[in-house]
This record gives structure tokens, C-alpha cells and sequence, in this order.
């Protein structure tokens, strides 16, 4: 049997993409009698409100035309926002220069600018101007931040 979430992101990504959206998160939960699907997309540059209306529709089409998620469902497609999670392969590399917060897996936090991103680790540039280098196996977690100045 197919994983829902799995066989649900292999069938909206490329209808994503032709809007010009990436899929970066899906989640499903069920709530009350239906089911609950929330898609986040993003792109260089962030998604407009246009690219989300298109976006709903693809979804909504293609949800319609199979039955992966079976009974009612309710949609909802937006950005990741301010906090989001950096998640998928490759996501780093398309913020260079951005601060970021990691969470890693001895329970400590990181906060810097992304300095180099490798397959094998991250550095980031501390606020005083050193660099510090963590291996990717160590992070659990990591989020972009905003700052104003």
C-alpha cells in the first residue's frame, strides 16, 4: 500500500511546478469526518498570491480526478512563512547569506549566516565573524530567520 503523504506529493509536484511552485511540506490529518491536506510551496524570491490561487487549483483538479485521499477533504496551499523548517535536500543552498537558526541533536543551538553549505557540512558565520562548522549528521532541525535593521 502507498504511503498517502508519499503518493499524494508524487501527484501534485509536477502540477506545482508548472505553476511555477515548488512543493516544499505536505501534511495530512483527519479532522472531524475529512481529511485535512496543507501544502506549502515556495520559490526564489517567495510565491505571490496569484501563484497560491493557481496552486489551490492544480491541487484541487487533481485531488478531484483520483481517489488518493478518500471522503471530503479541506485544502490549504500557502508559503512556509517566516519560521519555516528547512526540510528537503538542496533547500540550504538556496539560501546563501541568510541567517538561520539550527537545532542540533545534543540539544544545543546554532545561529549564524550560512557561510558554505557541502554535502558533509554547513558553516556558518557567527555574528562576531568567526565561522563554525557543523556536520549535517549533528543537526536535527534548522529555520530560516528574519531580521530587521
Amino acid at each position: 500500500m502507498v504511503n498517502p503523504i508519499s503518493g499524494l506529493w508524487l501527484l501534485i509536484k509536477s502540477d506545482l511546478e508548472e505553476v511555477g511552485c515548488e512543493l516544499v511540506d505536505l501534511e495530512l490529518k483527519k479532522v472531524s469526518s475529512s481529511t485535512l491536506i496543507r501544502v506549502y510551496v515556495d520559490k526564489a524570491g517567495g510565491v505571490t498570491l496569484s501563484e497560491i490561487t493557481e496552486a489551490i487549483k492544480k491541487v484541487r483538479d487533481r485531488l478531484d480526478q483520483t481517489n488518493l485521499v478518500e471522503g471530503n477533504y479541506e485544502l490549504e496551499v500557502s508559503s512556509p512563512g517566516s519560521k519555516r523548517s528547512l526540510r528537503k535536500e538542496g533547500e540550504l543552498e538556496r539560501f546563501p547569506g541568510r541567517l538561520v537558526k539550527l537545532y542540533l541533536k545534543d540539544g544545543s543551538t546554532r545561529t549564524g549566516t550560512i557561510a558554505q553549505v557541502t554535502s558533509e557540512s554547513l558553516r556558518l558565520k557567527k555574528e562576531a565573524g568567526d565561522i563554525d562548522e557543523i556536520k549535517r549528521g549533528n543537526i536535527r532541525d534548522m529555520h530560516l530567520l528574519f531580521c530587521c535593521n
